[in-house]
């Protein structure tokens, strides 16, 4: 008999009593003598998660029937695979990394048409290489990227905090940052300086170490009205025809002559002529700074078409204006350049104040930033 069956009969026996004479107590001793006569037991089967499933045995001695429930394991959560149906197969899409910030083009030419770009450390789906391009699907598209610029592995990028001195800039006001490459010289570099200082303004200079350790006062002028003193490297030499080695050389005997003049290491480095390959980036231990505005003054030697030039441009908030402090034409540029921009209401700002109000606080150690 069931224990069940008997529990059911025994307590209609207690209720059809008149007296009581089986009562509640009596019913439980009963049932325990029940169960001890009946040799009624459980026997569990040891837990394992080493098999596919957990399985648990519940035996019932008395009836020898053996009652056996499967439940599915918890799995340790994975990352999840993401899979693309592909002639009737399932395969996982695979993603490459940005080391830096890189363009997209529709067809394994530099003249391709720019389908657009992608930042350092953004994934994006990688499909092979051949020729010396990645093919890449980009906004569901097939495309193409210069290889040499995608990791398997998230990159890990070293960074900078910027330090910026509190002067009044309104963040929700428009900025713009002027620059300027190859000097200091003591003419025309100086009048430039004359202008900023006229109009209460300052600018980020890119001065080339050999010129700060010759004309130091100059250099020392520009961080005193409250510029920027950035490097252009030691003596303008194409850095992508240098190796590491002297990367790291020409870098280091910069460091010592802004140290010596200036007191200190510069910030930020502006690559000469903005080349920076992959050598180049994986060698300077600074953010690279070059521009989203170029007045071509080295070019055209003349303010008119400077300004003309520069004006192309209807919108600057957020833009890095690209000149050159060694000029006499440029300066003439600045004095009218200056109030003009003030005049429709730009922030004249140095580079870092204009990365750190746009909300960048770090810029990544050997990335290329063109604006902000």
């Amino acid at each position: 008999m069931r224990l069940f069956d008997y529990i059911k009969k025994s307590v209609i026996l207690c209720n059809s009593s008149k007296r009581g004479e089986i009562g509640i107590s009596s019913l439980i001793a009963i049932t325990l003598i029940y169960c001890t006569c009946t040799g009624i037991g459980v026997k569990y089967k040891a837990l394992t998660n080493y098999g596919p499933t957990y399985v648990e045995e519940v035996e019932s001695v008395s009836s020898g029937e053996a009652e056996t429930t499967t439940e599915q394991p918890v799995e340790e959560a994975q990352p999840p695979v993401i899979k693309v149906e592909k002639s009737g197969e399932a395969t996982s899409k695979v993603y490459r990394y940005a080391t830096e910030d890189v363009n997209i083009r529709a067809e394994q030419s530099l003249n391709s048409t720019k389908l657009g770009s992608i930042s350092a450390g953004t994934p994006i789906e990688y499909v092979g290489t051949s020729d010396g391009w990645d093919s890449v699907i980009y906004n569901g598209v097939p495309a193409f990227i210069k290889s040499g610029y995608l990791s398997e592995s998230m990159p890990f990028f070293e960074t900078v905090t910027l330090s910026v001195k509190e002067r009044g800039i309104d963040p929700n006001l428009p900025m713009v940052a002027l620059t300027f490459d190859d000097g200091p010289n003591p003419s025309s570099t100086t009048r430039i300086l004359n202008t900023l200082e006229k109009f209460g303004v300052v600018a980020t200079f890119f001065d080339l170490g050999y010129l700060v350790d010759a004309h130091p006062e100059i250099t020392q002028r520009e961080e005193a009205i409250g510029c920027e003193v950035g490097s252009h490297s030691y003596n303008h030499k194409n850095l992508n025809k240098l190796s590491a080695a002297q990367l790291k050389q020409d870098v280091e005997k910069t460091e010592a002559v802004f140290e010596r003049v200036l007191g200190h290491k510069f910030v930020l480095f502006r690559p000469p002529y903005g080349n920076a390959n992959n050598t180049v980036q994986k060698n300077i231990n600074y953010p690279l700074i070059n521009w989203n505005v170029d007045s071509l003054d080295w070019k055209y030697r003349d303010k008119t078409k400077n300004l003309n030039r520069i004006f192309q441009t209807k919108n600057f908030d957020g833009h890095i204006i690209l000149m050159h402090s060694i000029h006499e034409a440029t300066a003439d540029t600045v004095e009218d350049l200056v109030p003009e921009l003030l005049r429709r209401g730009y922030q004249l700002v140095t580079v870092s104040e204009l990365a750190y109000y746009k909300g960048y606080k770090e810029l990544r150690v050997g990335s290329i930033y063109r604006g902000f």
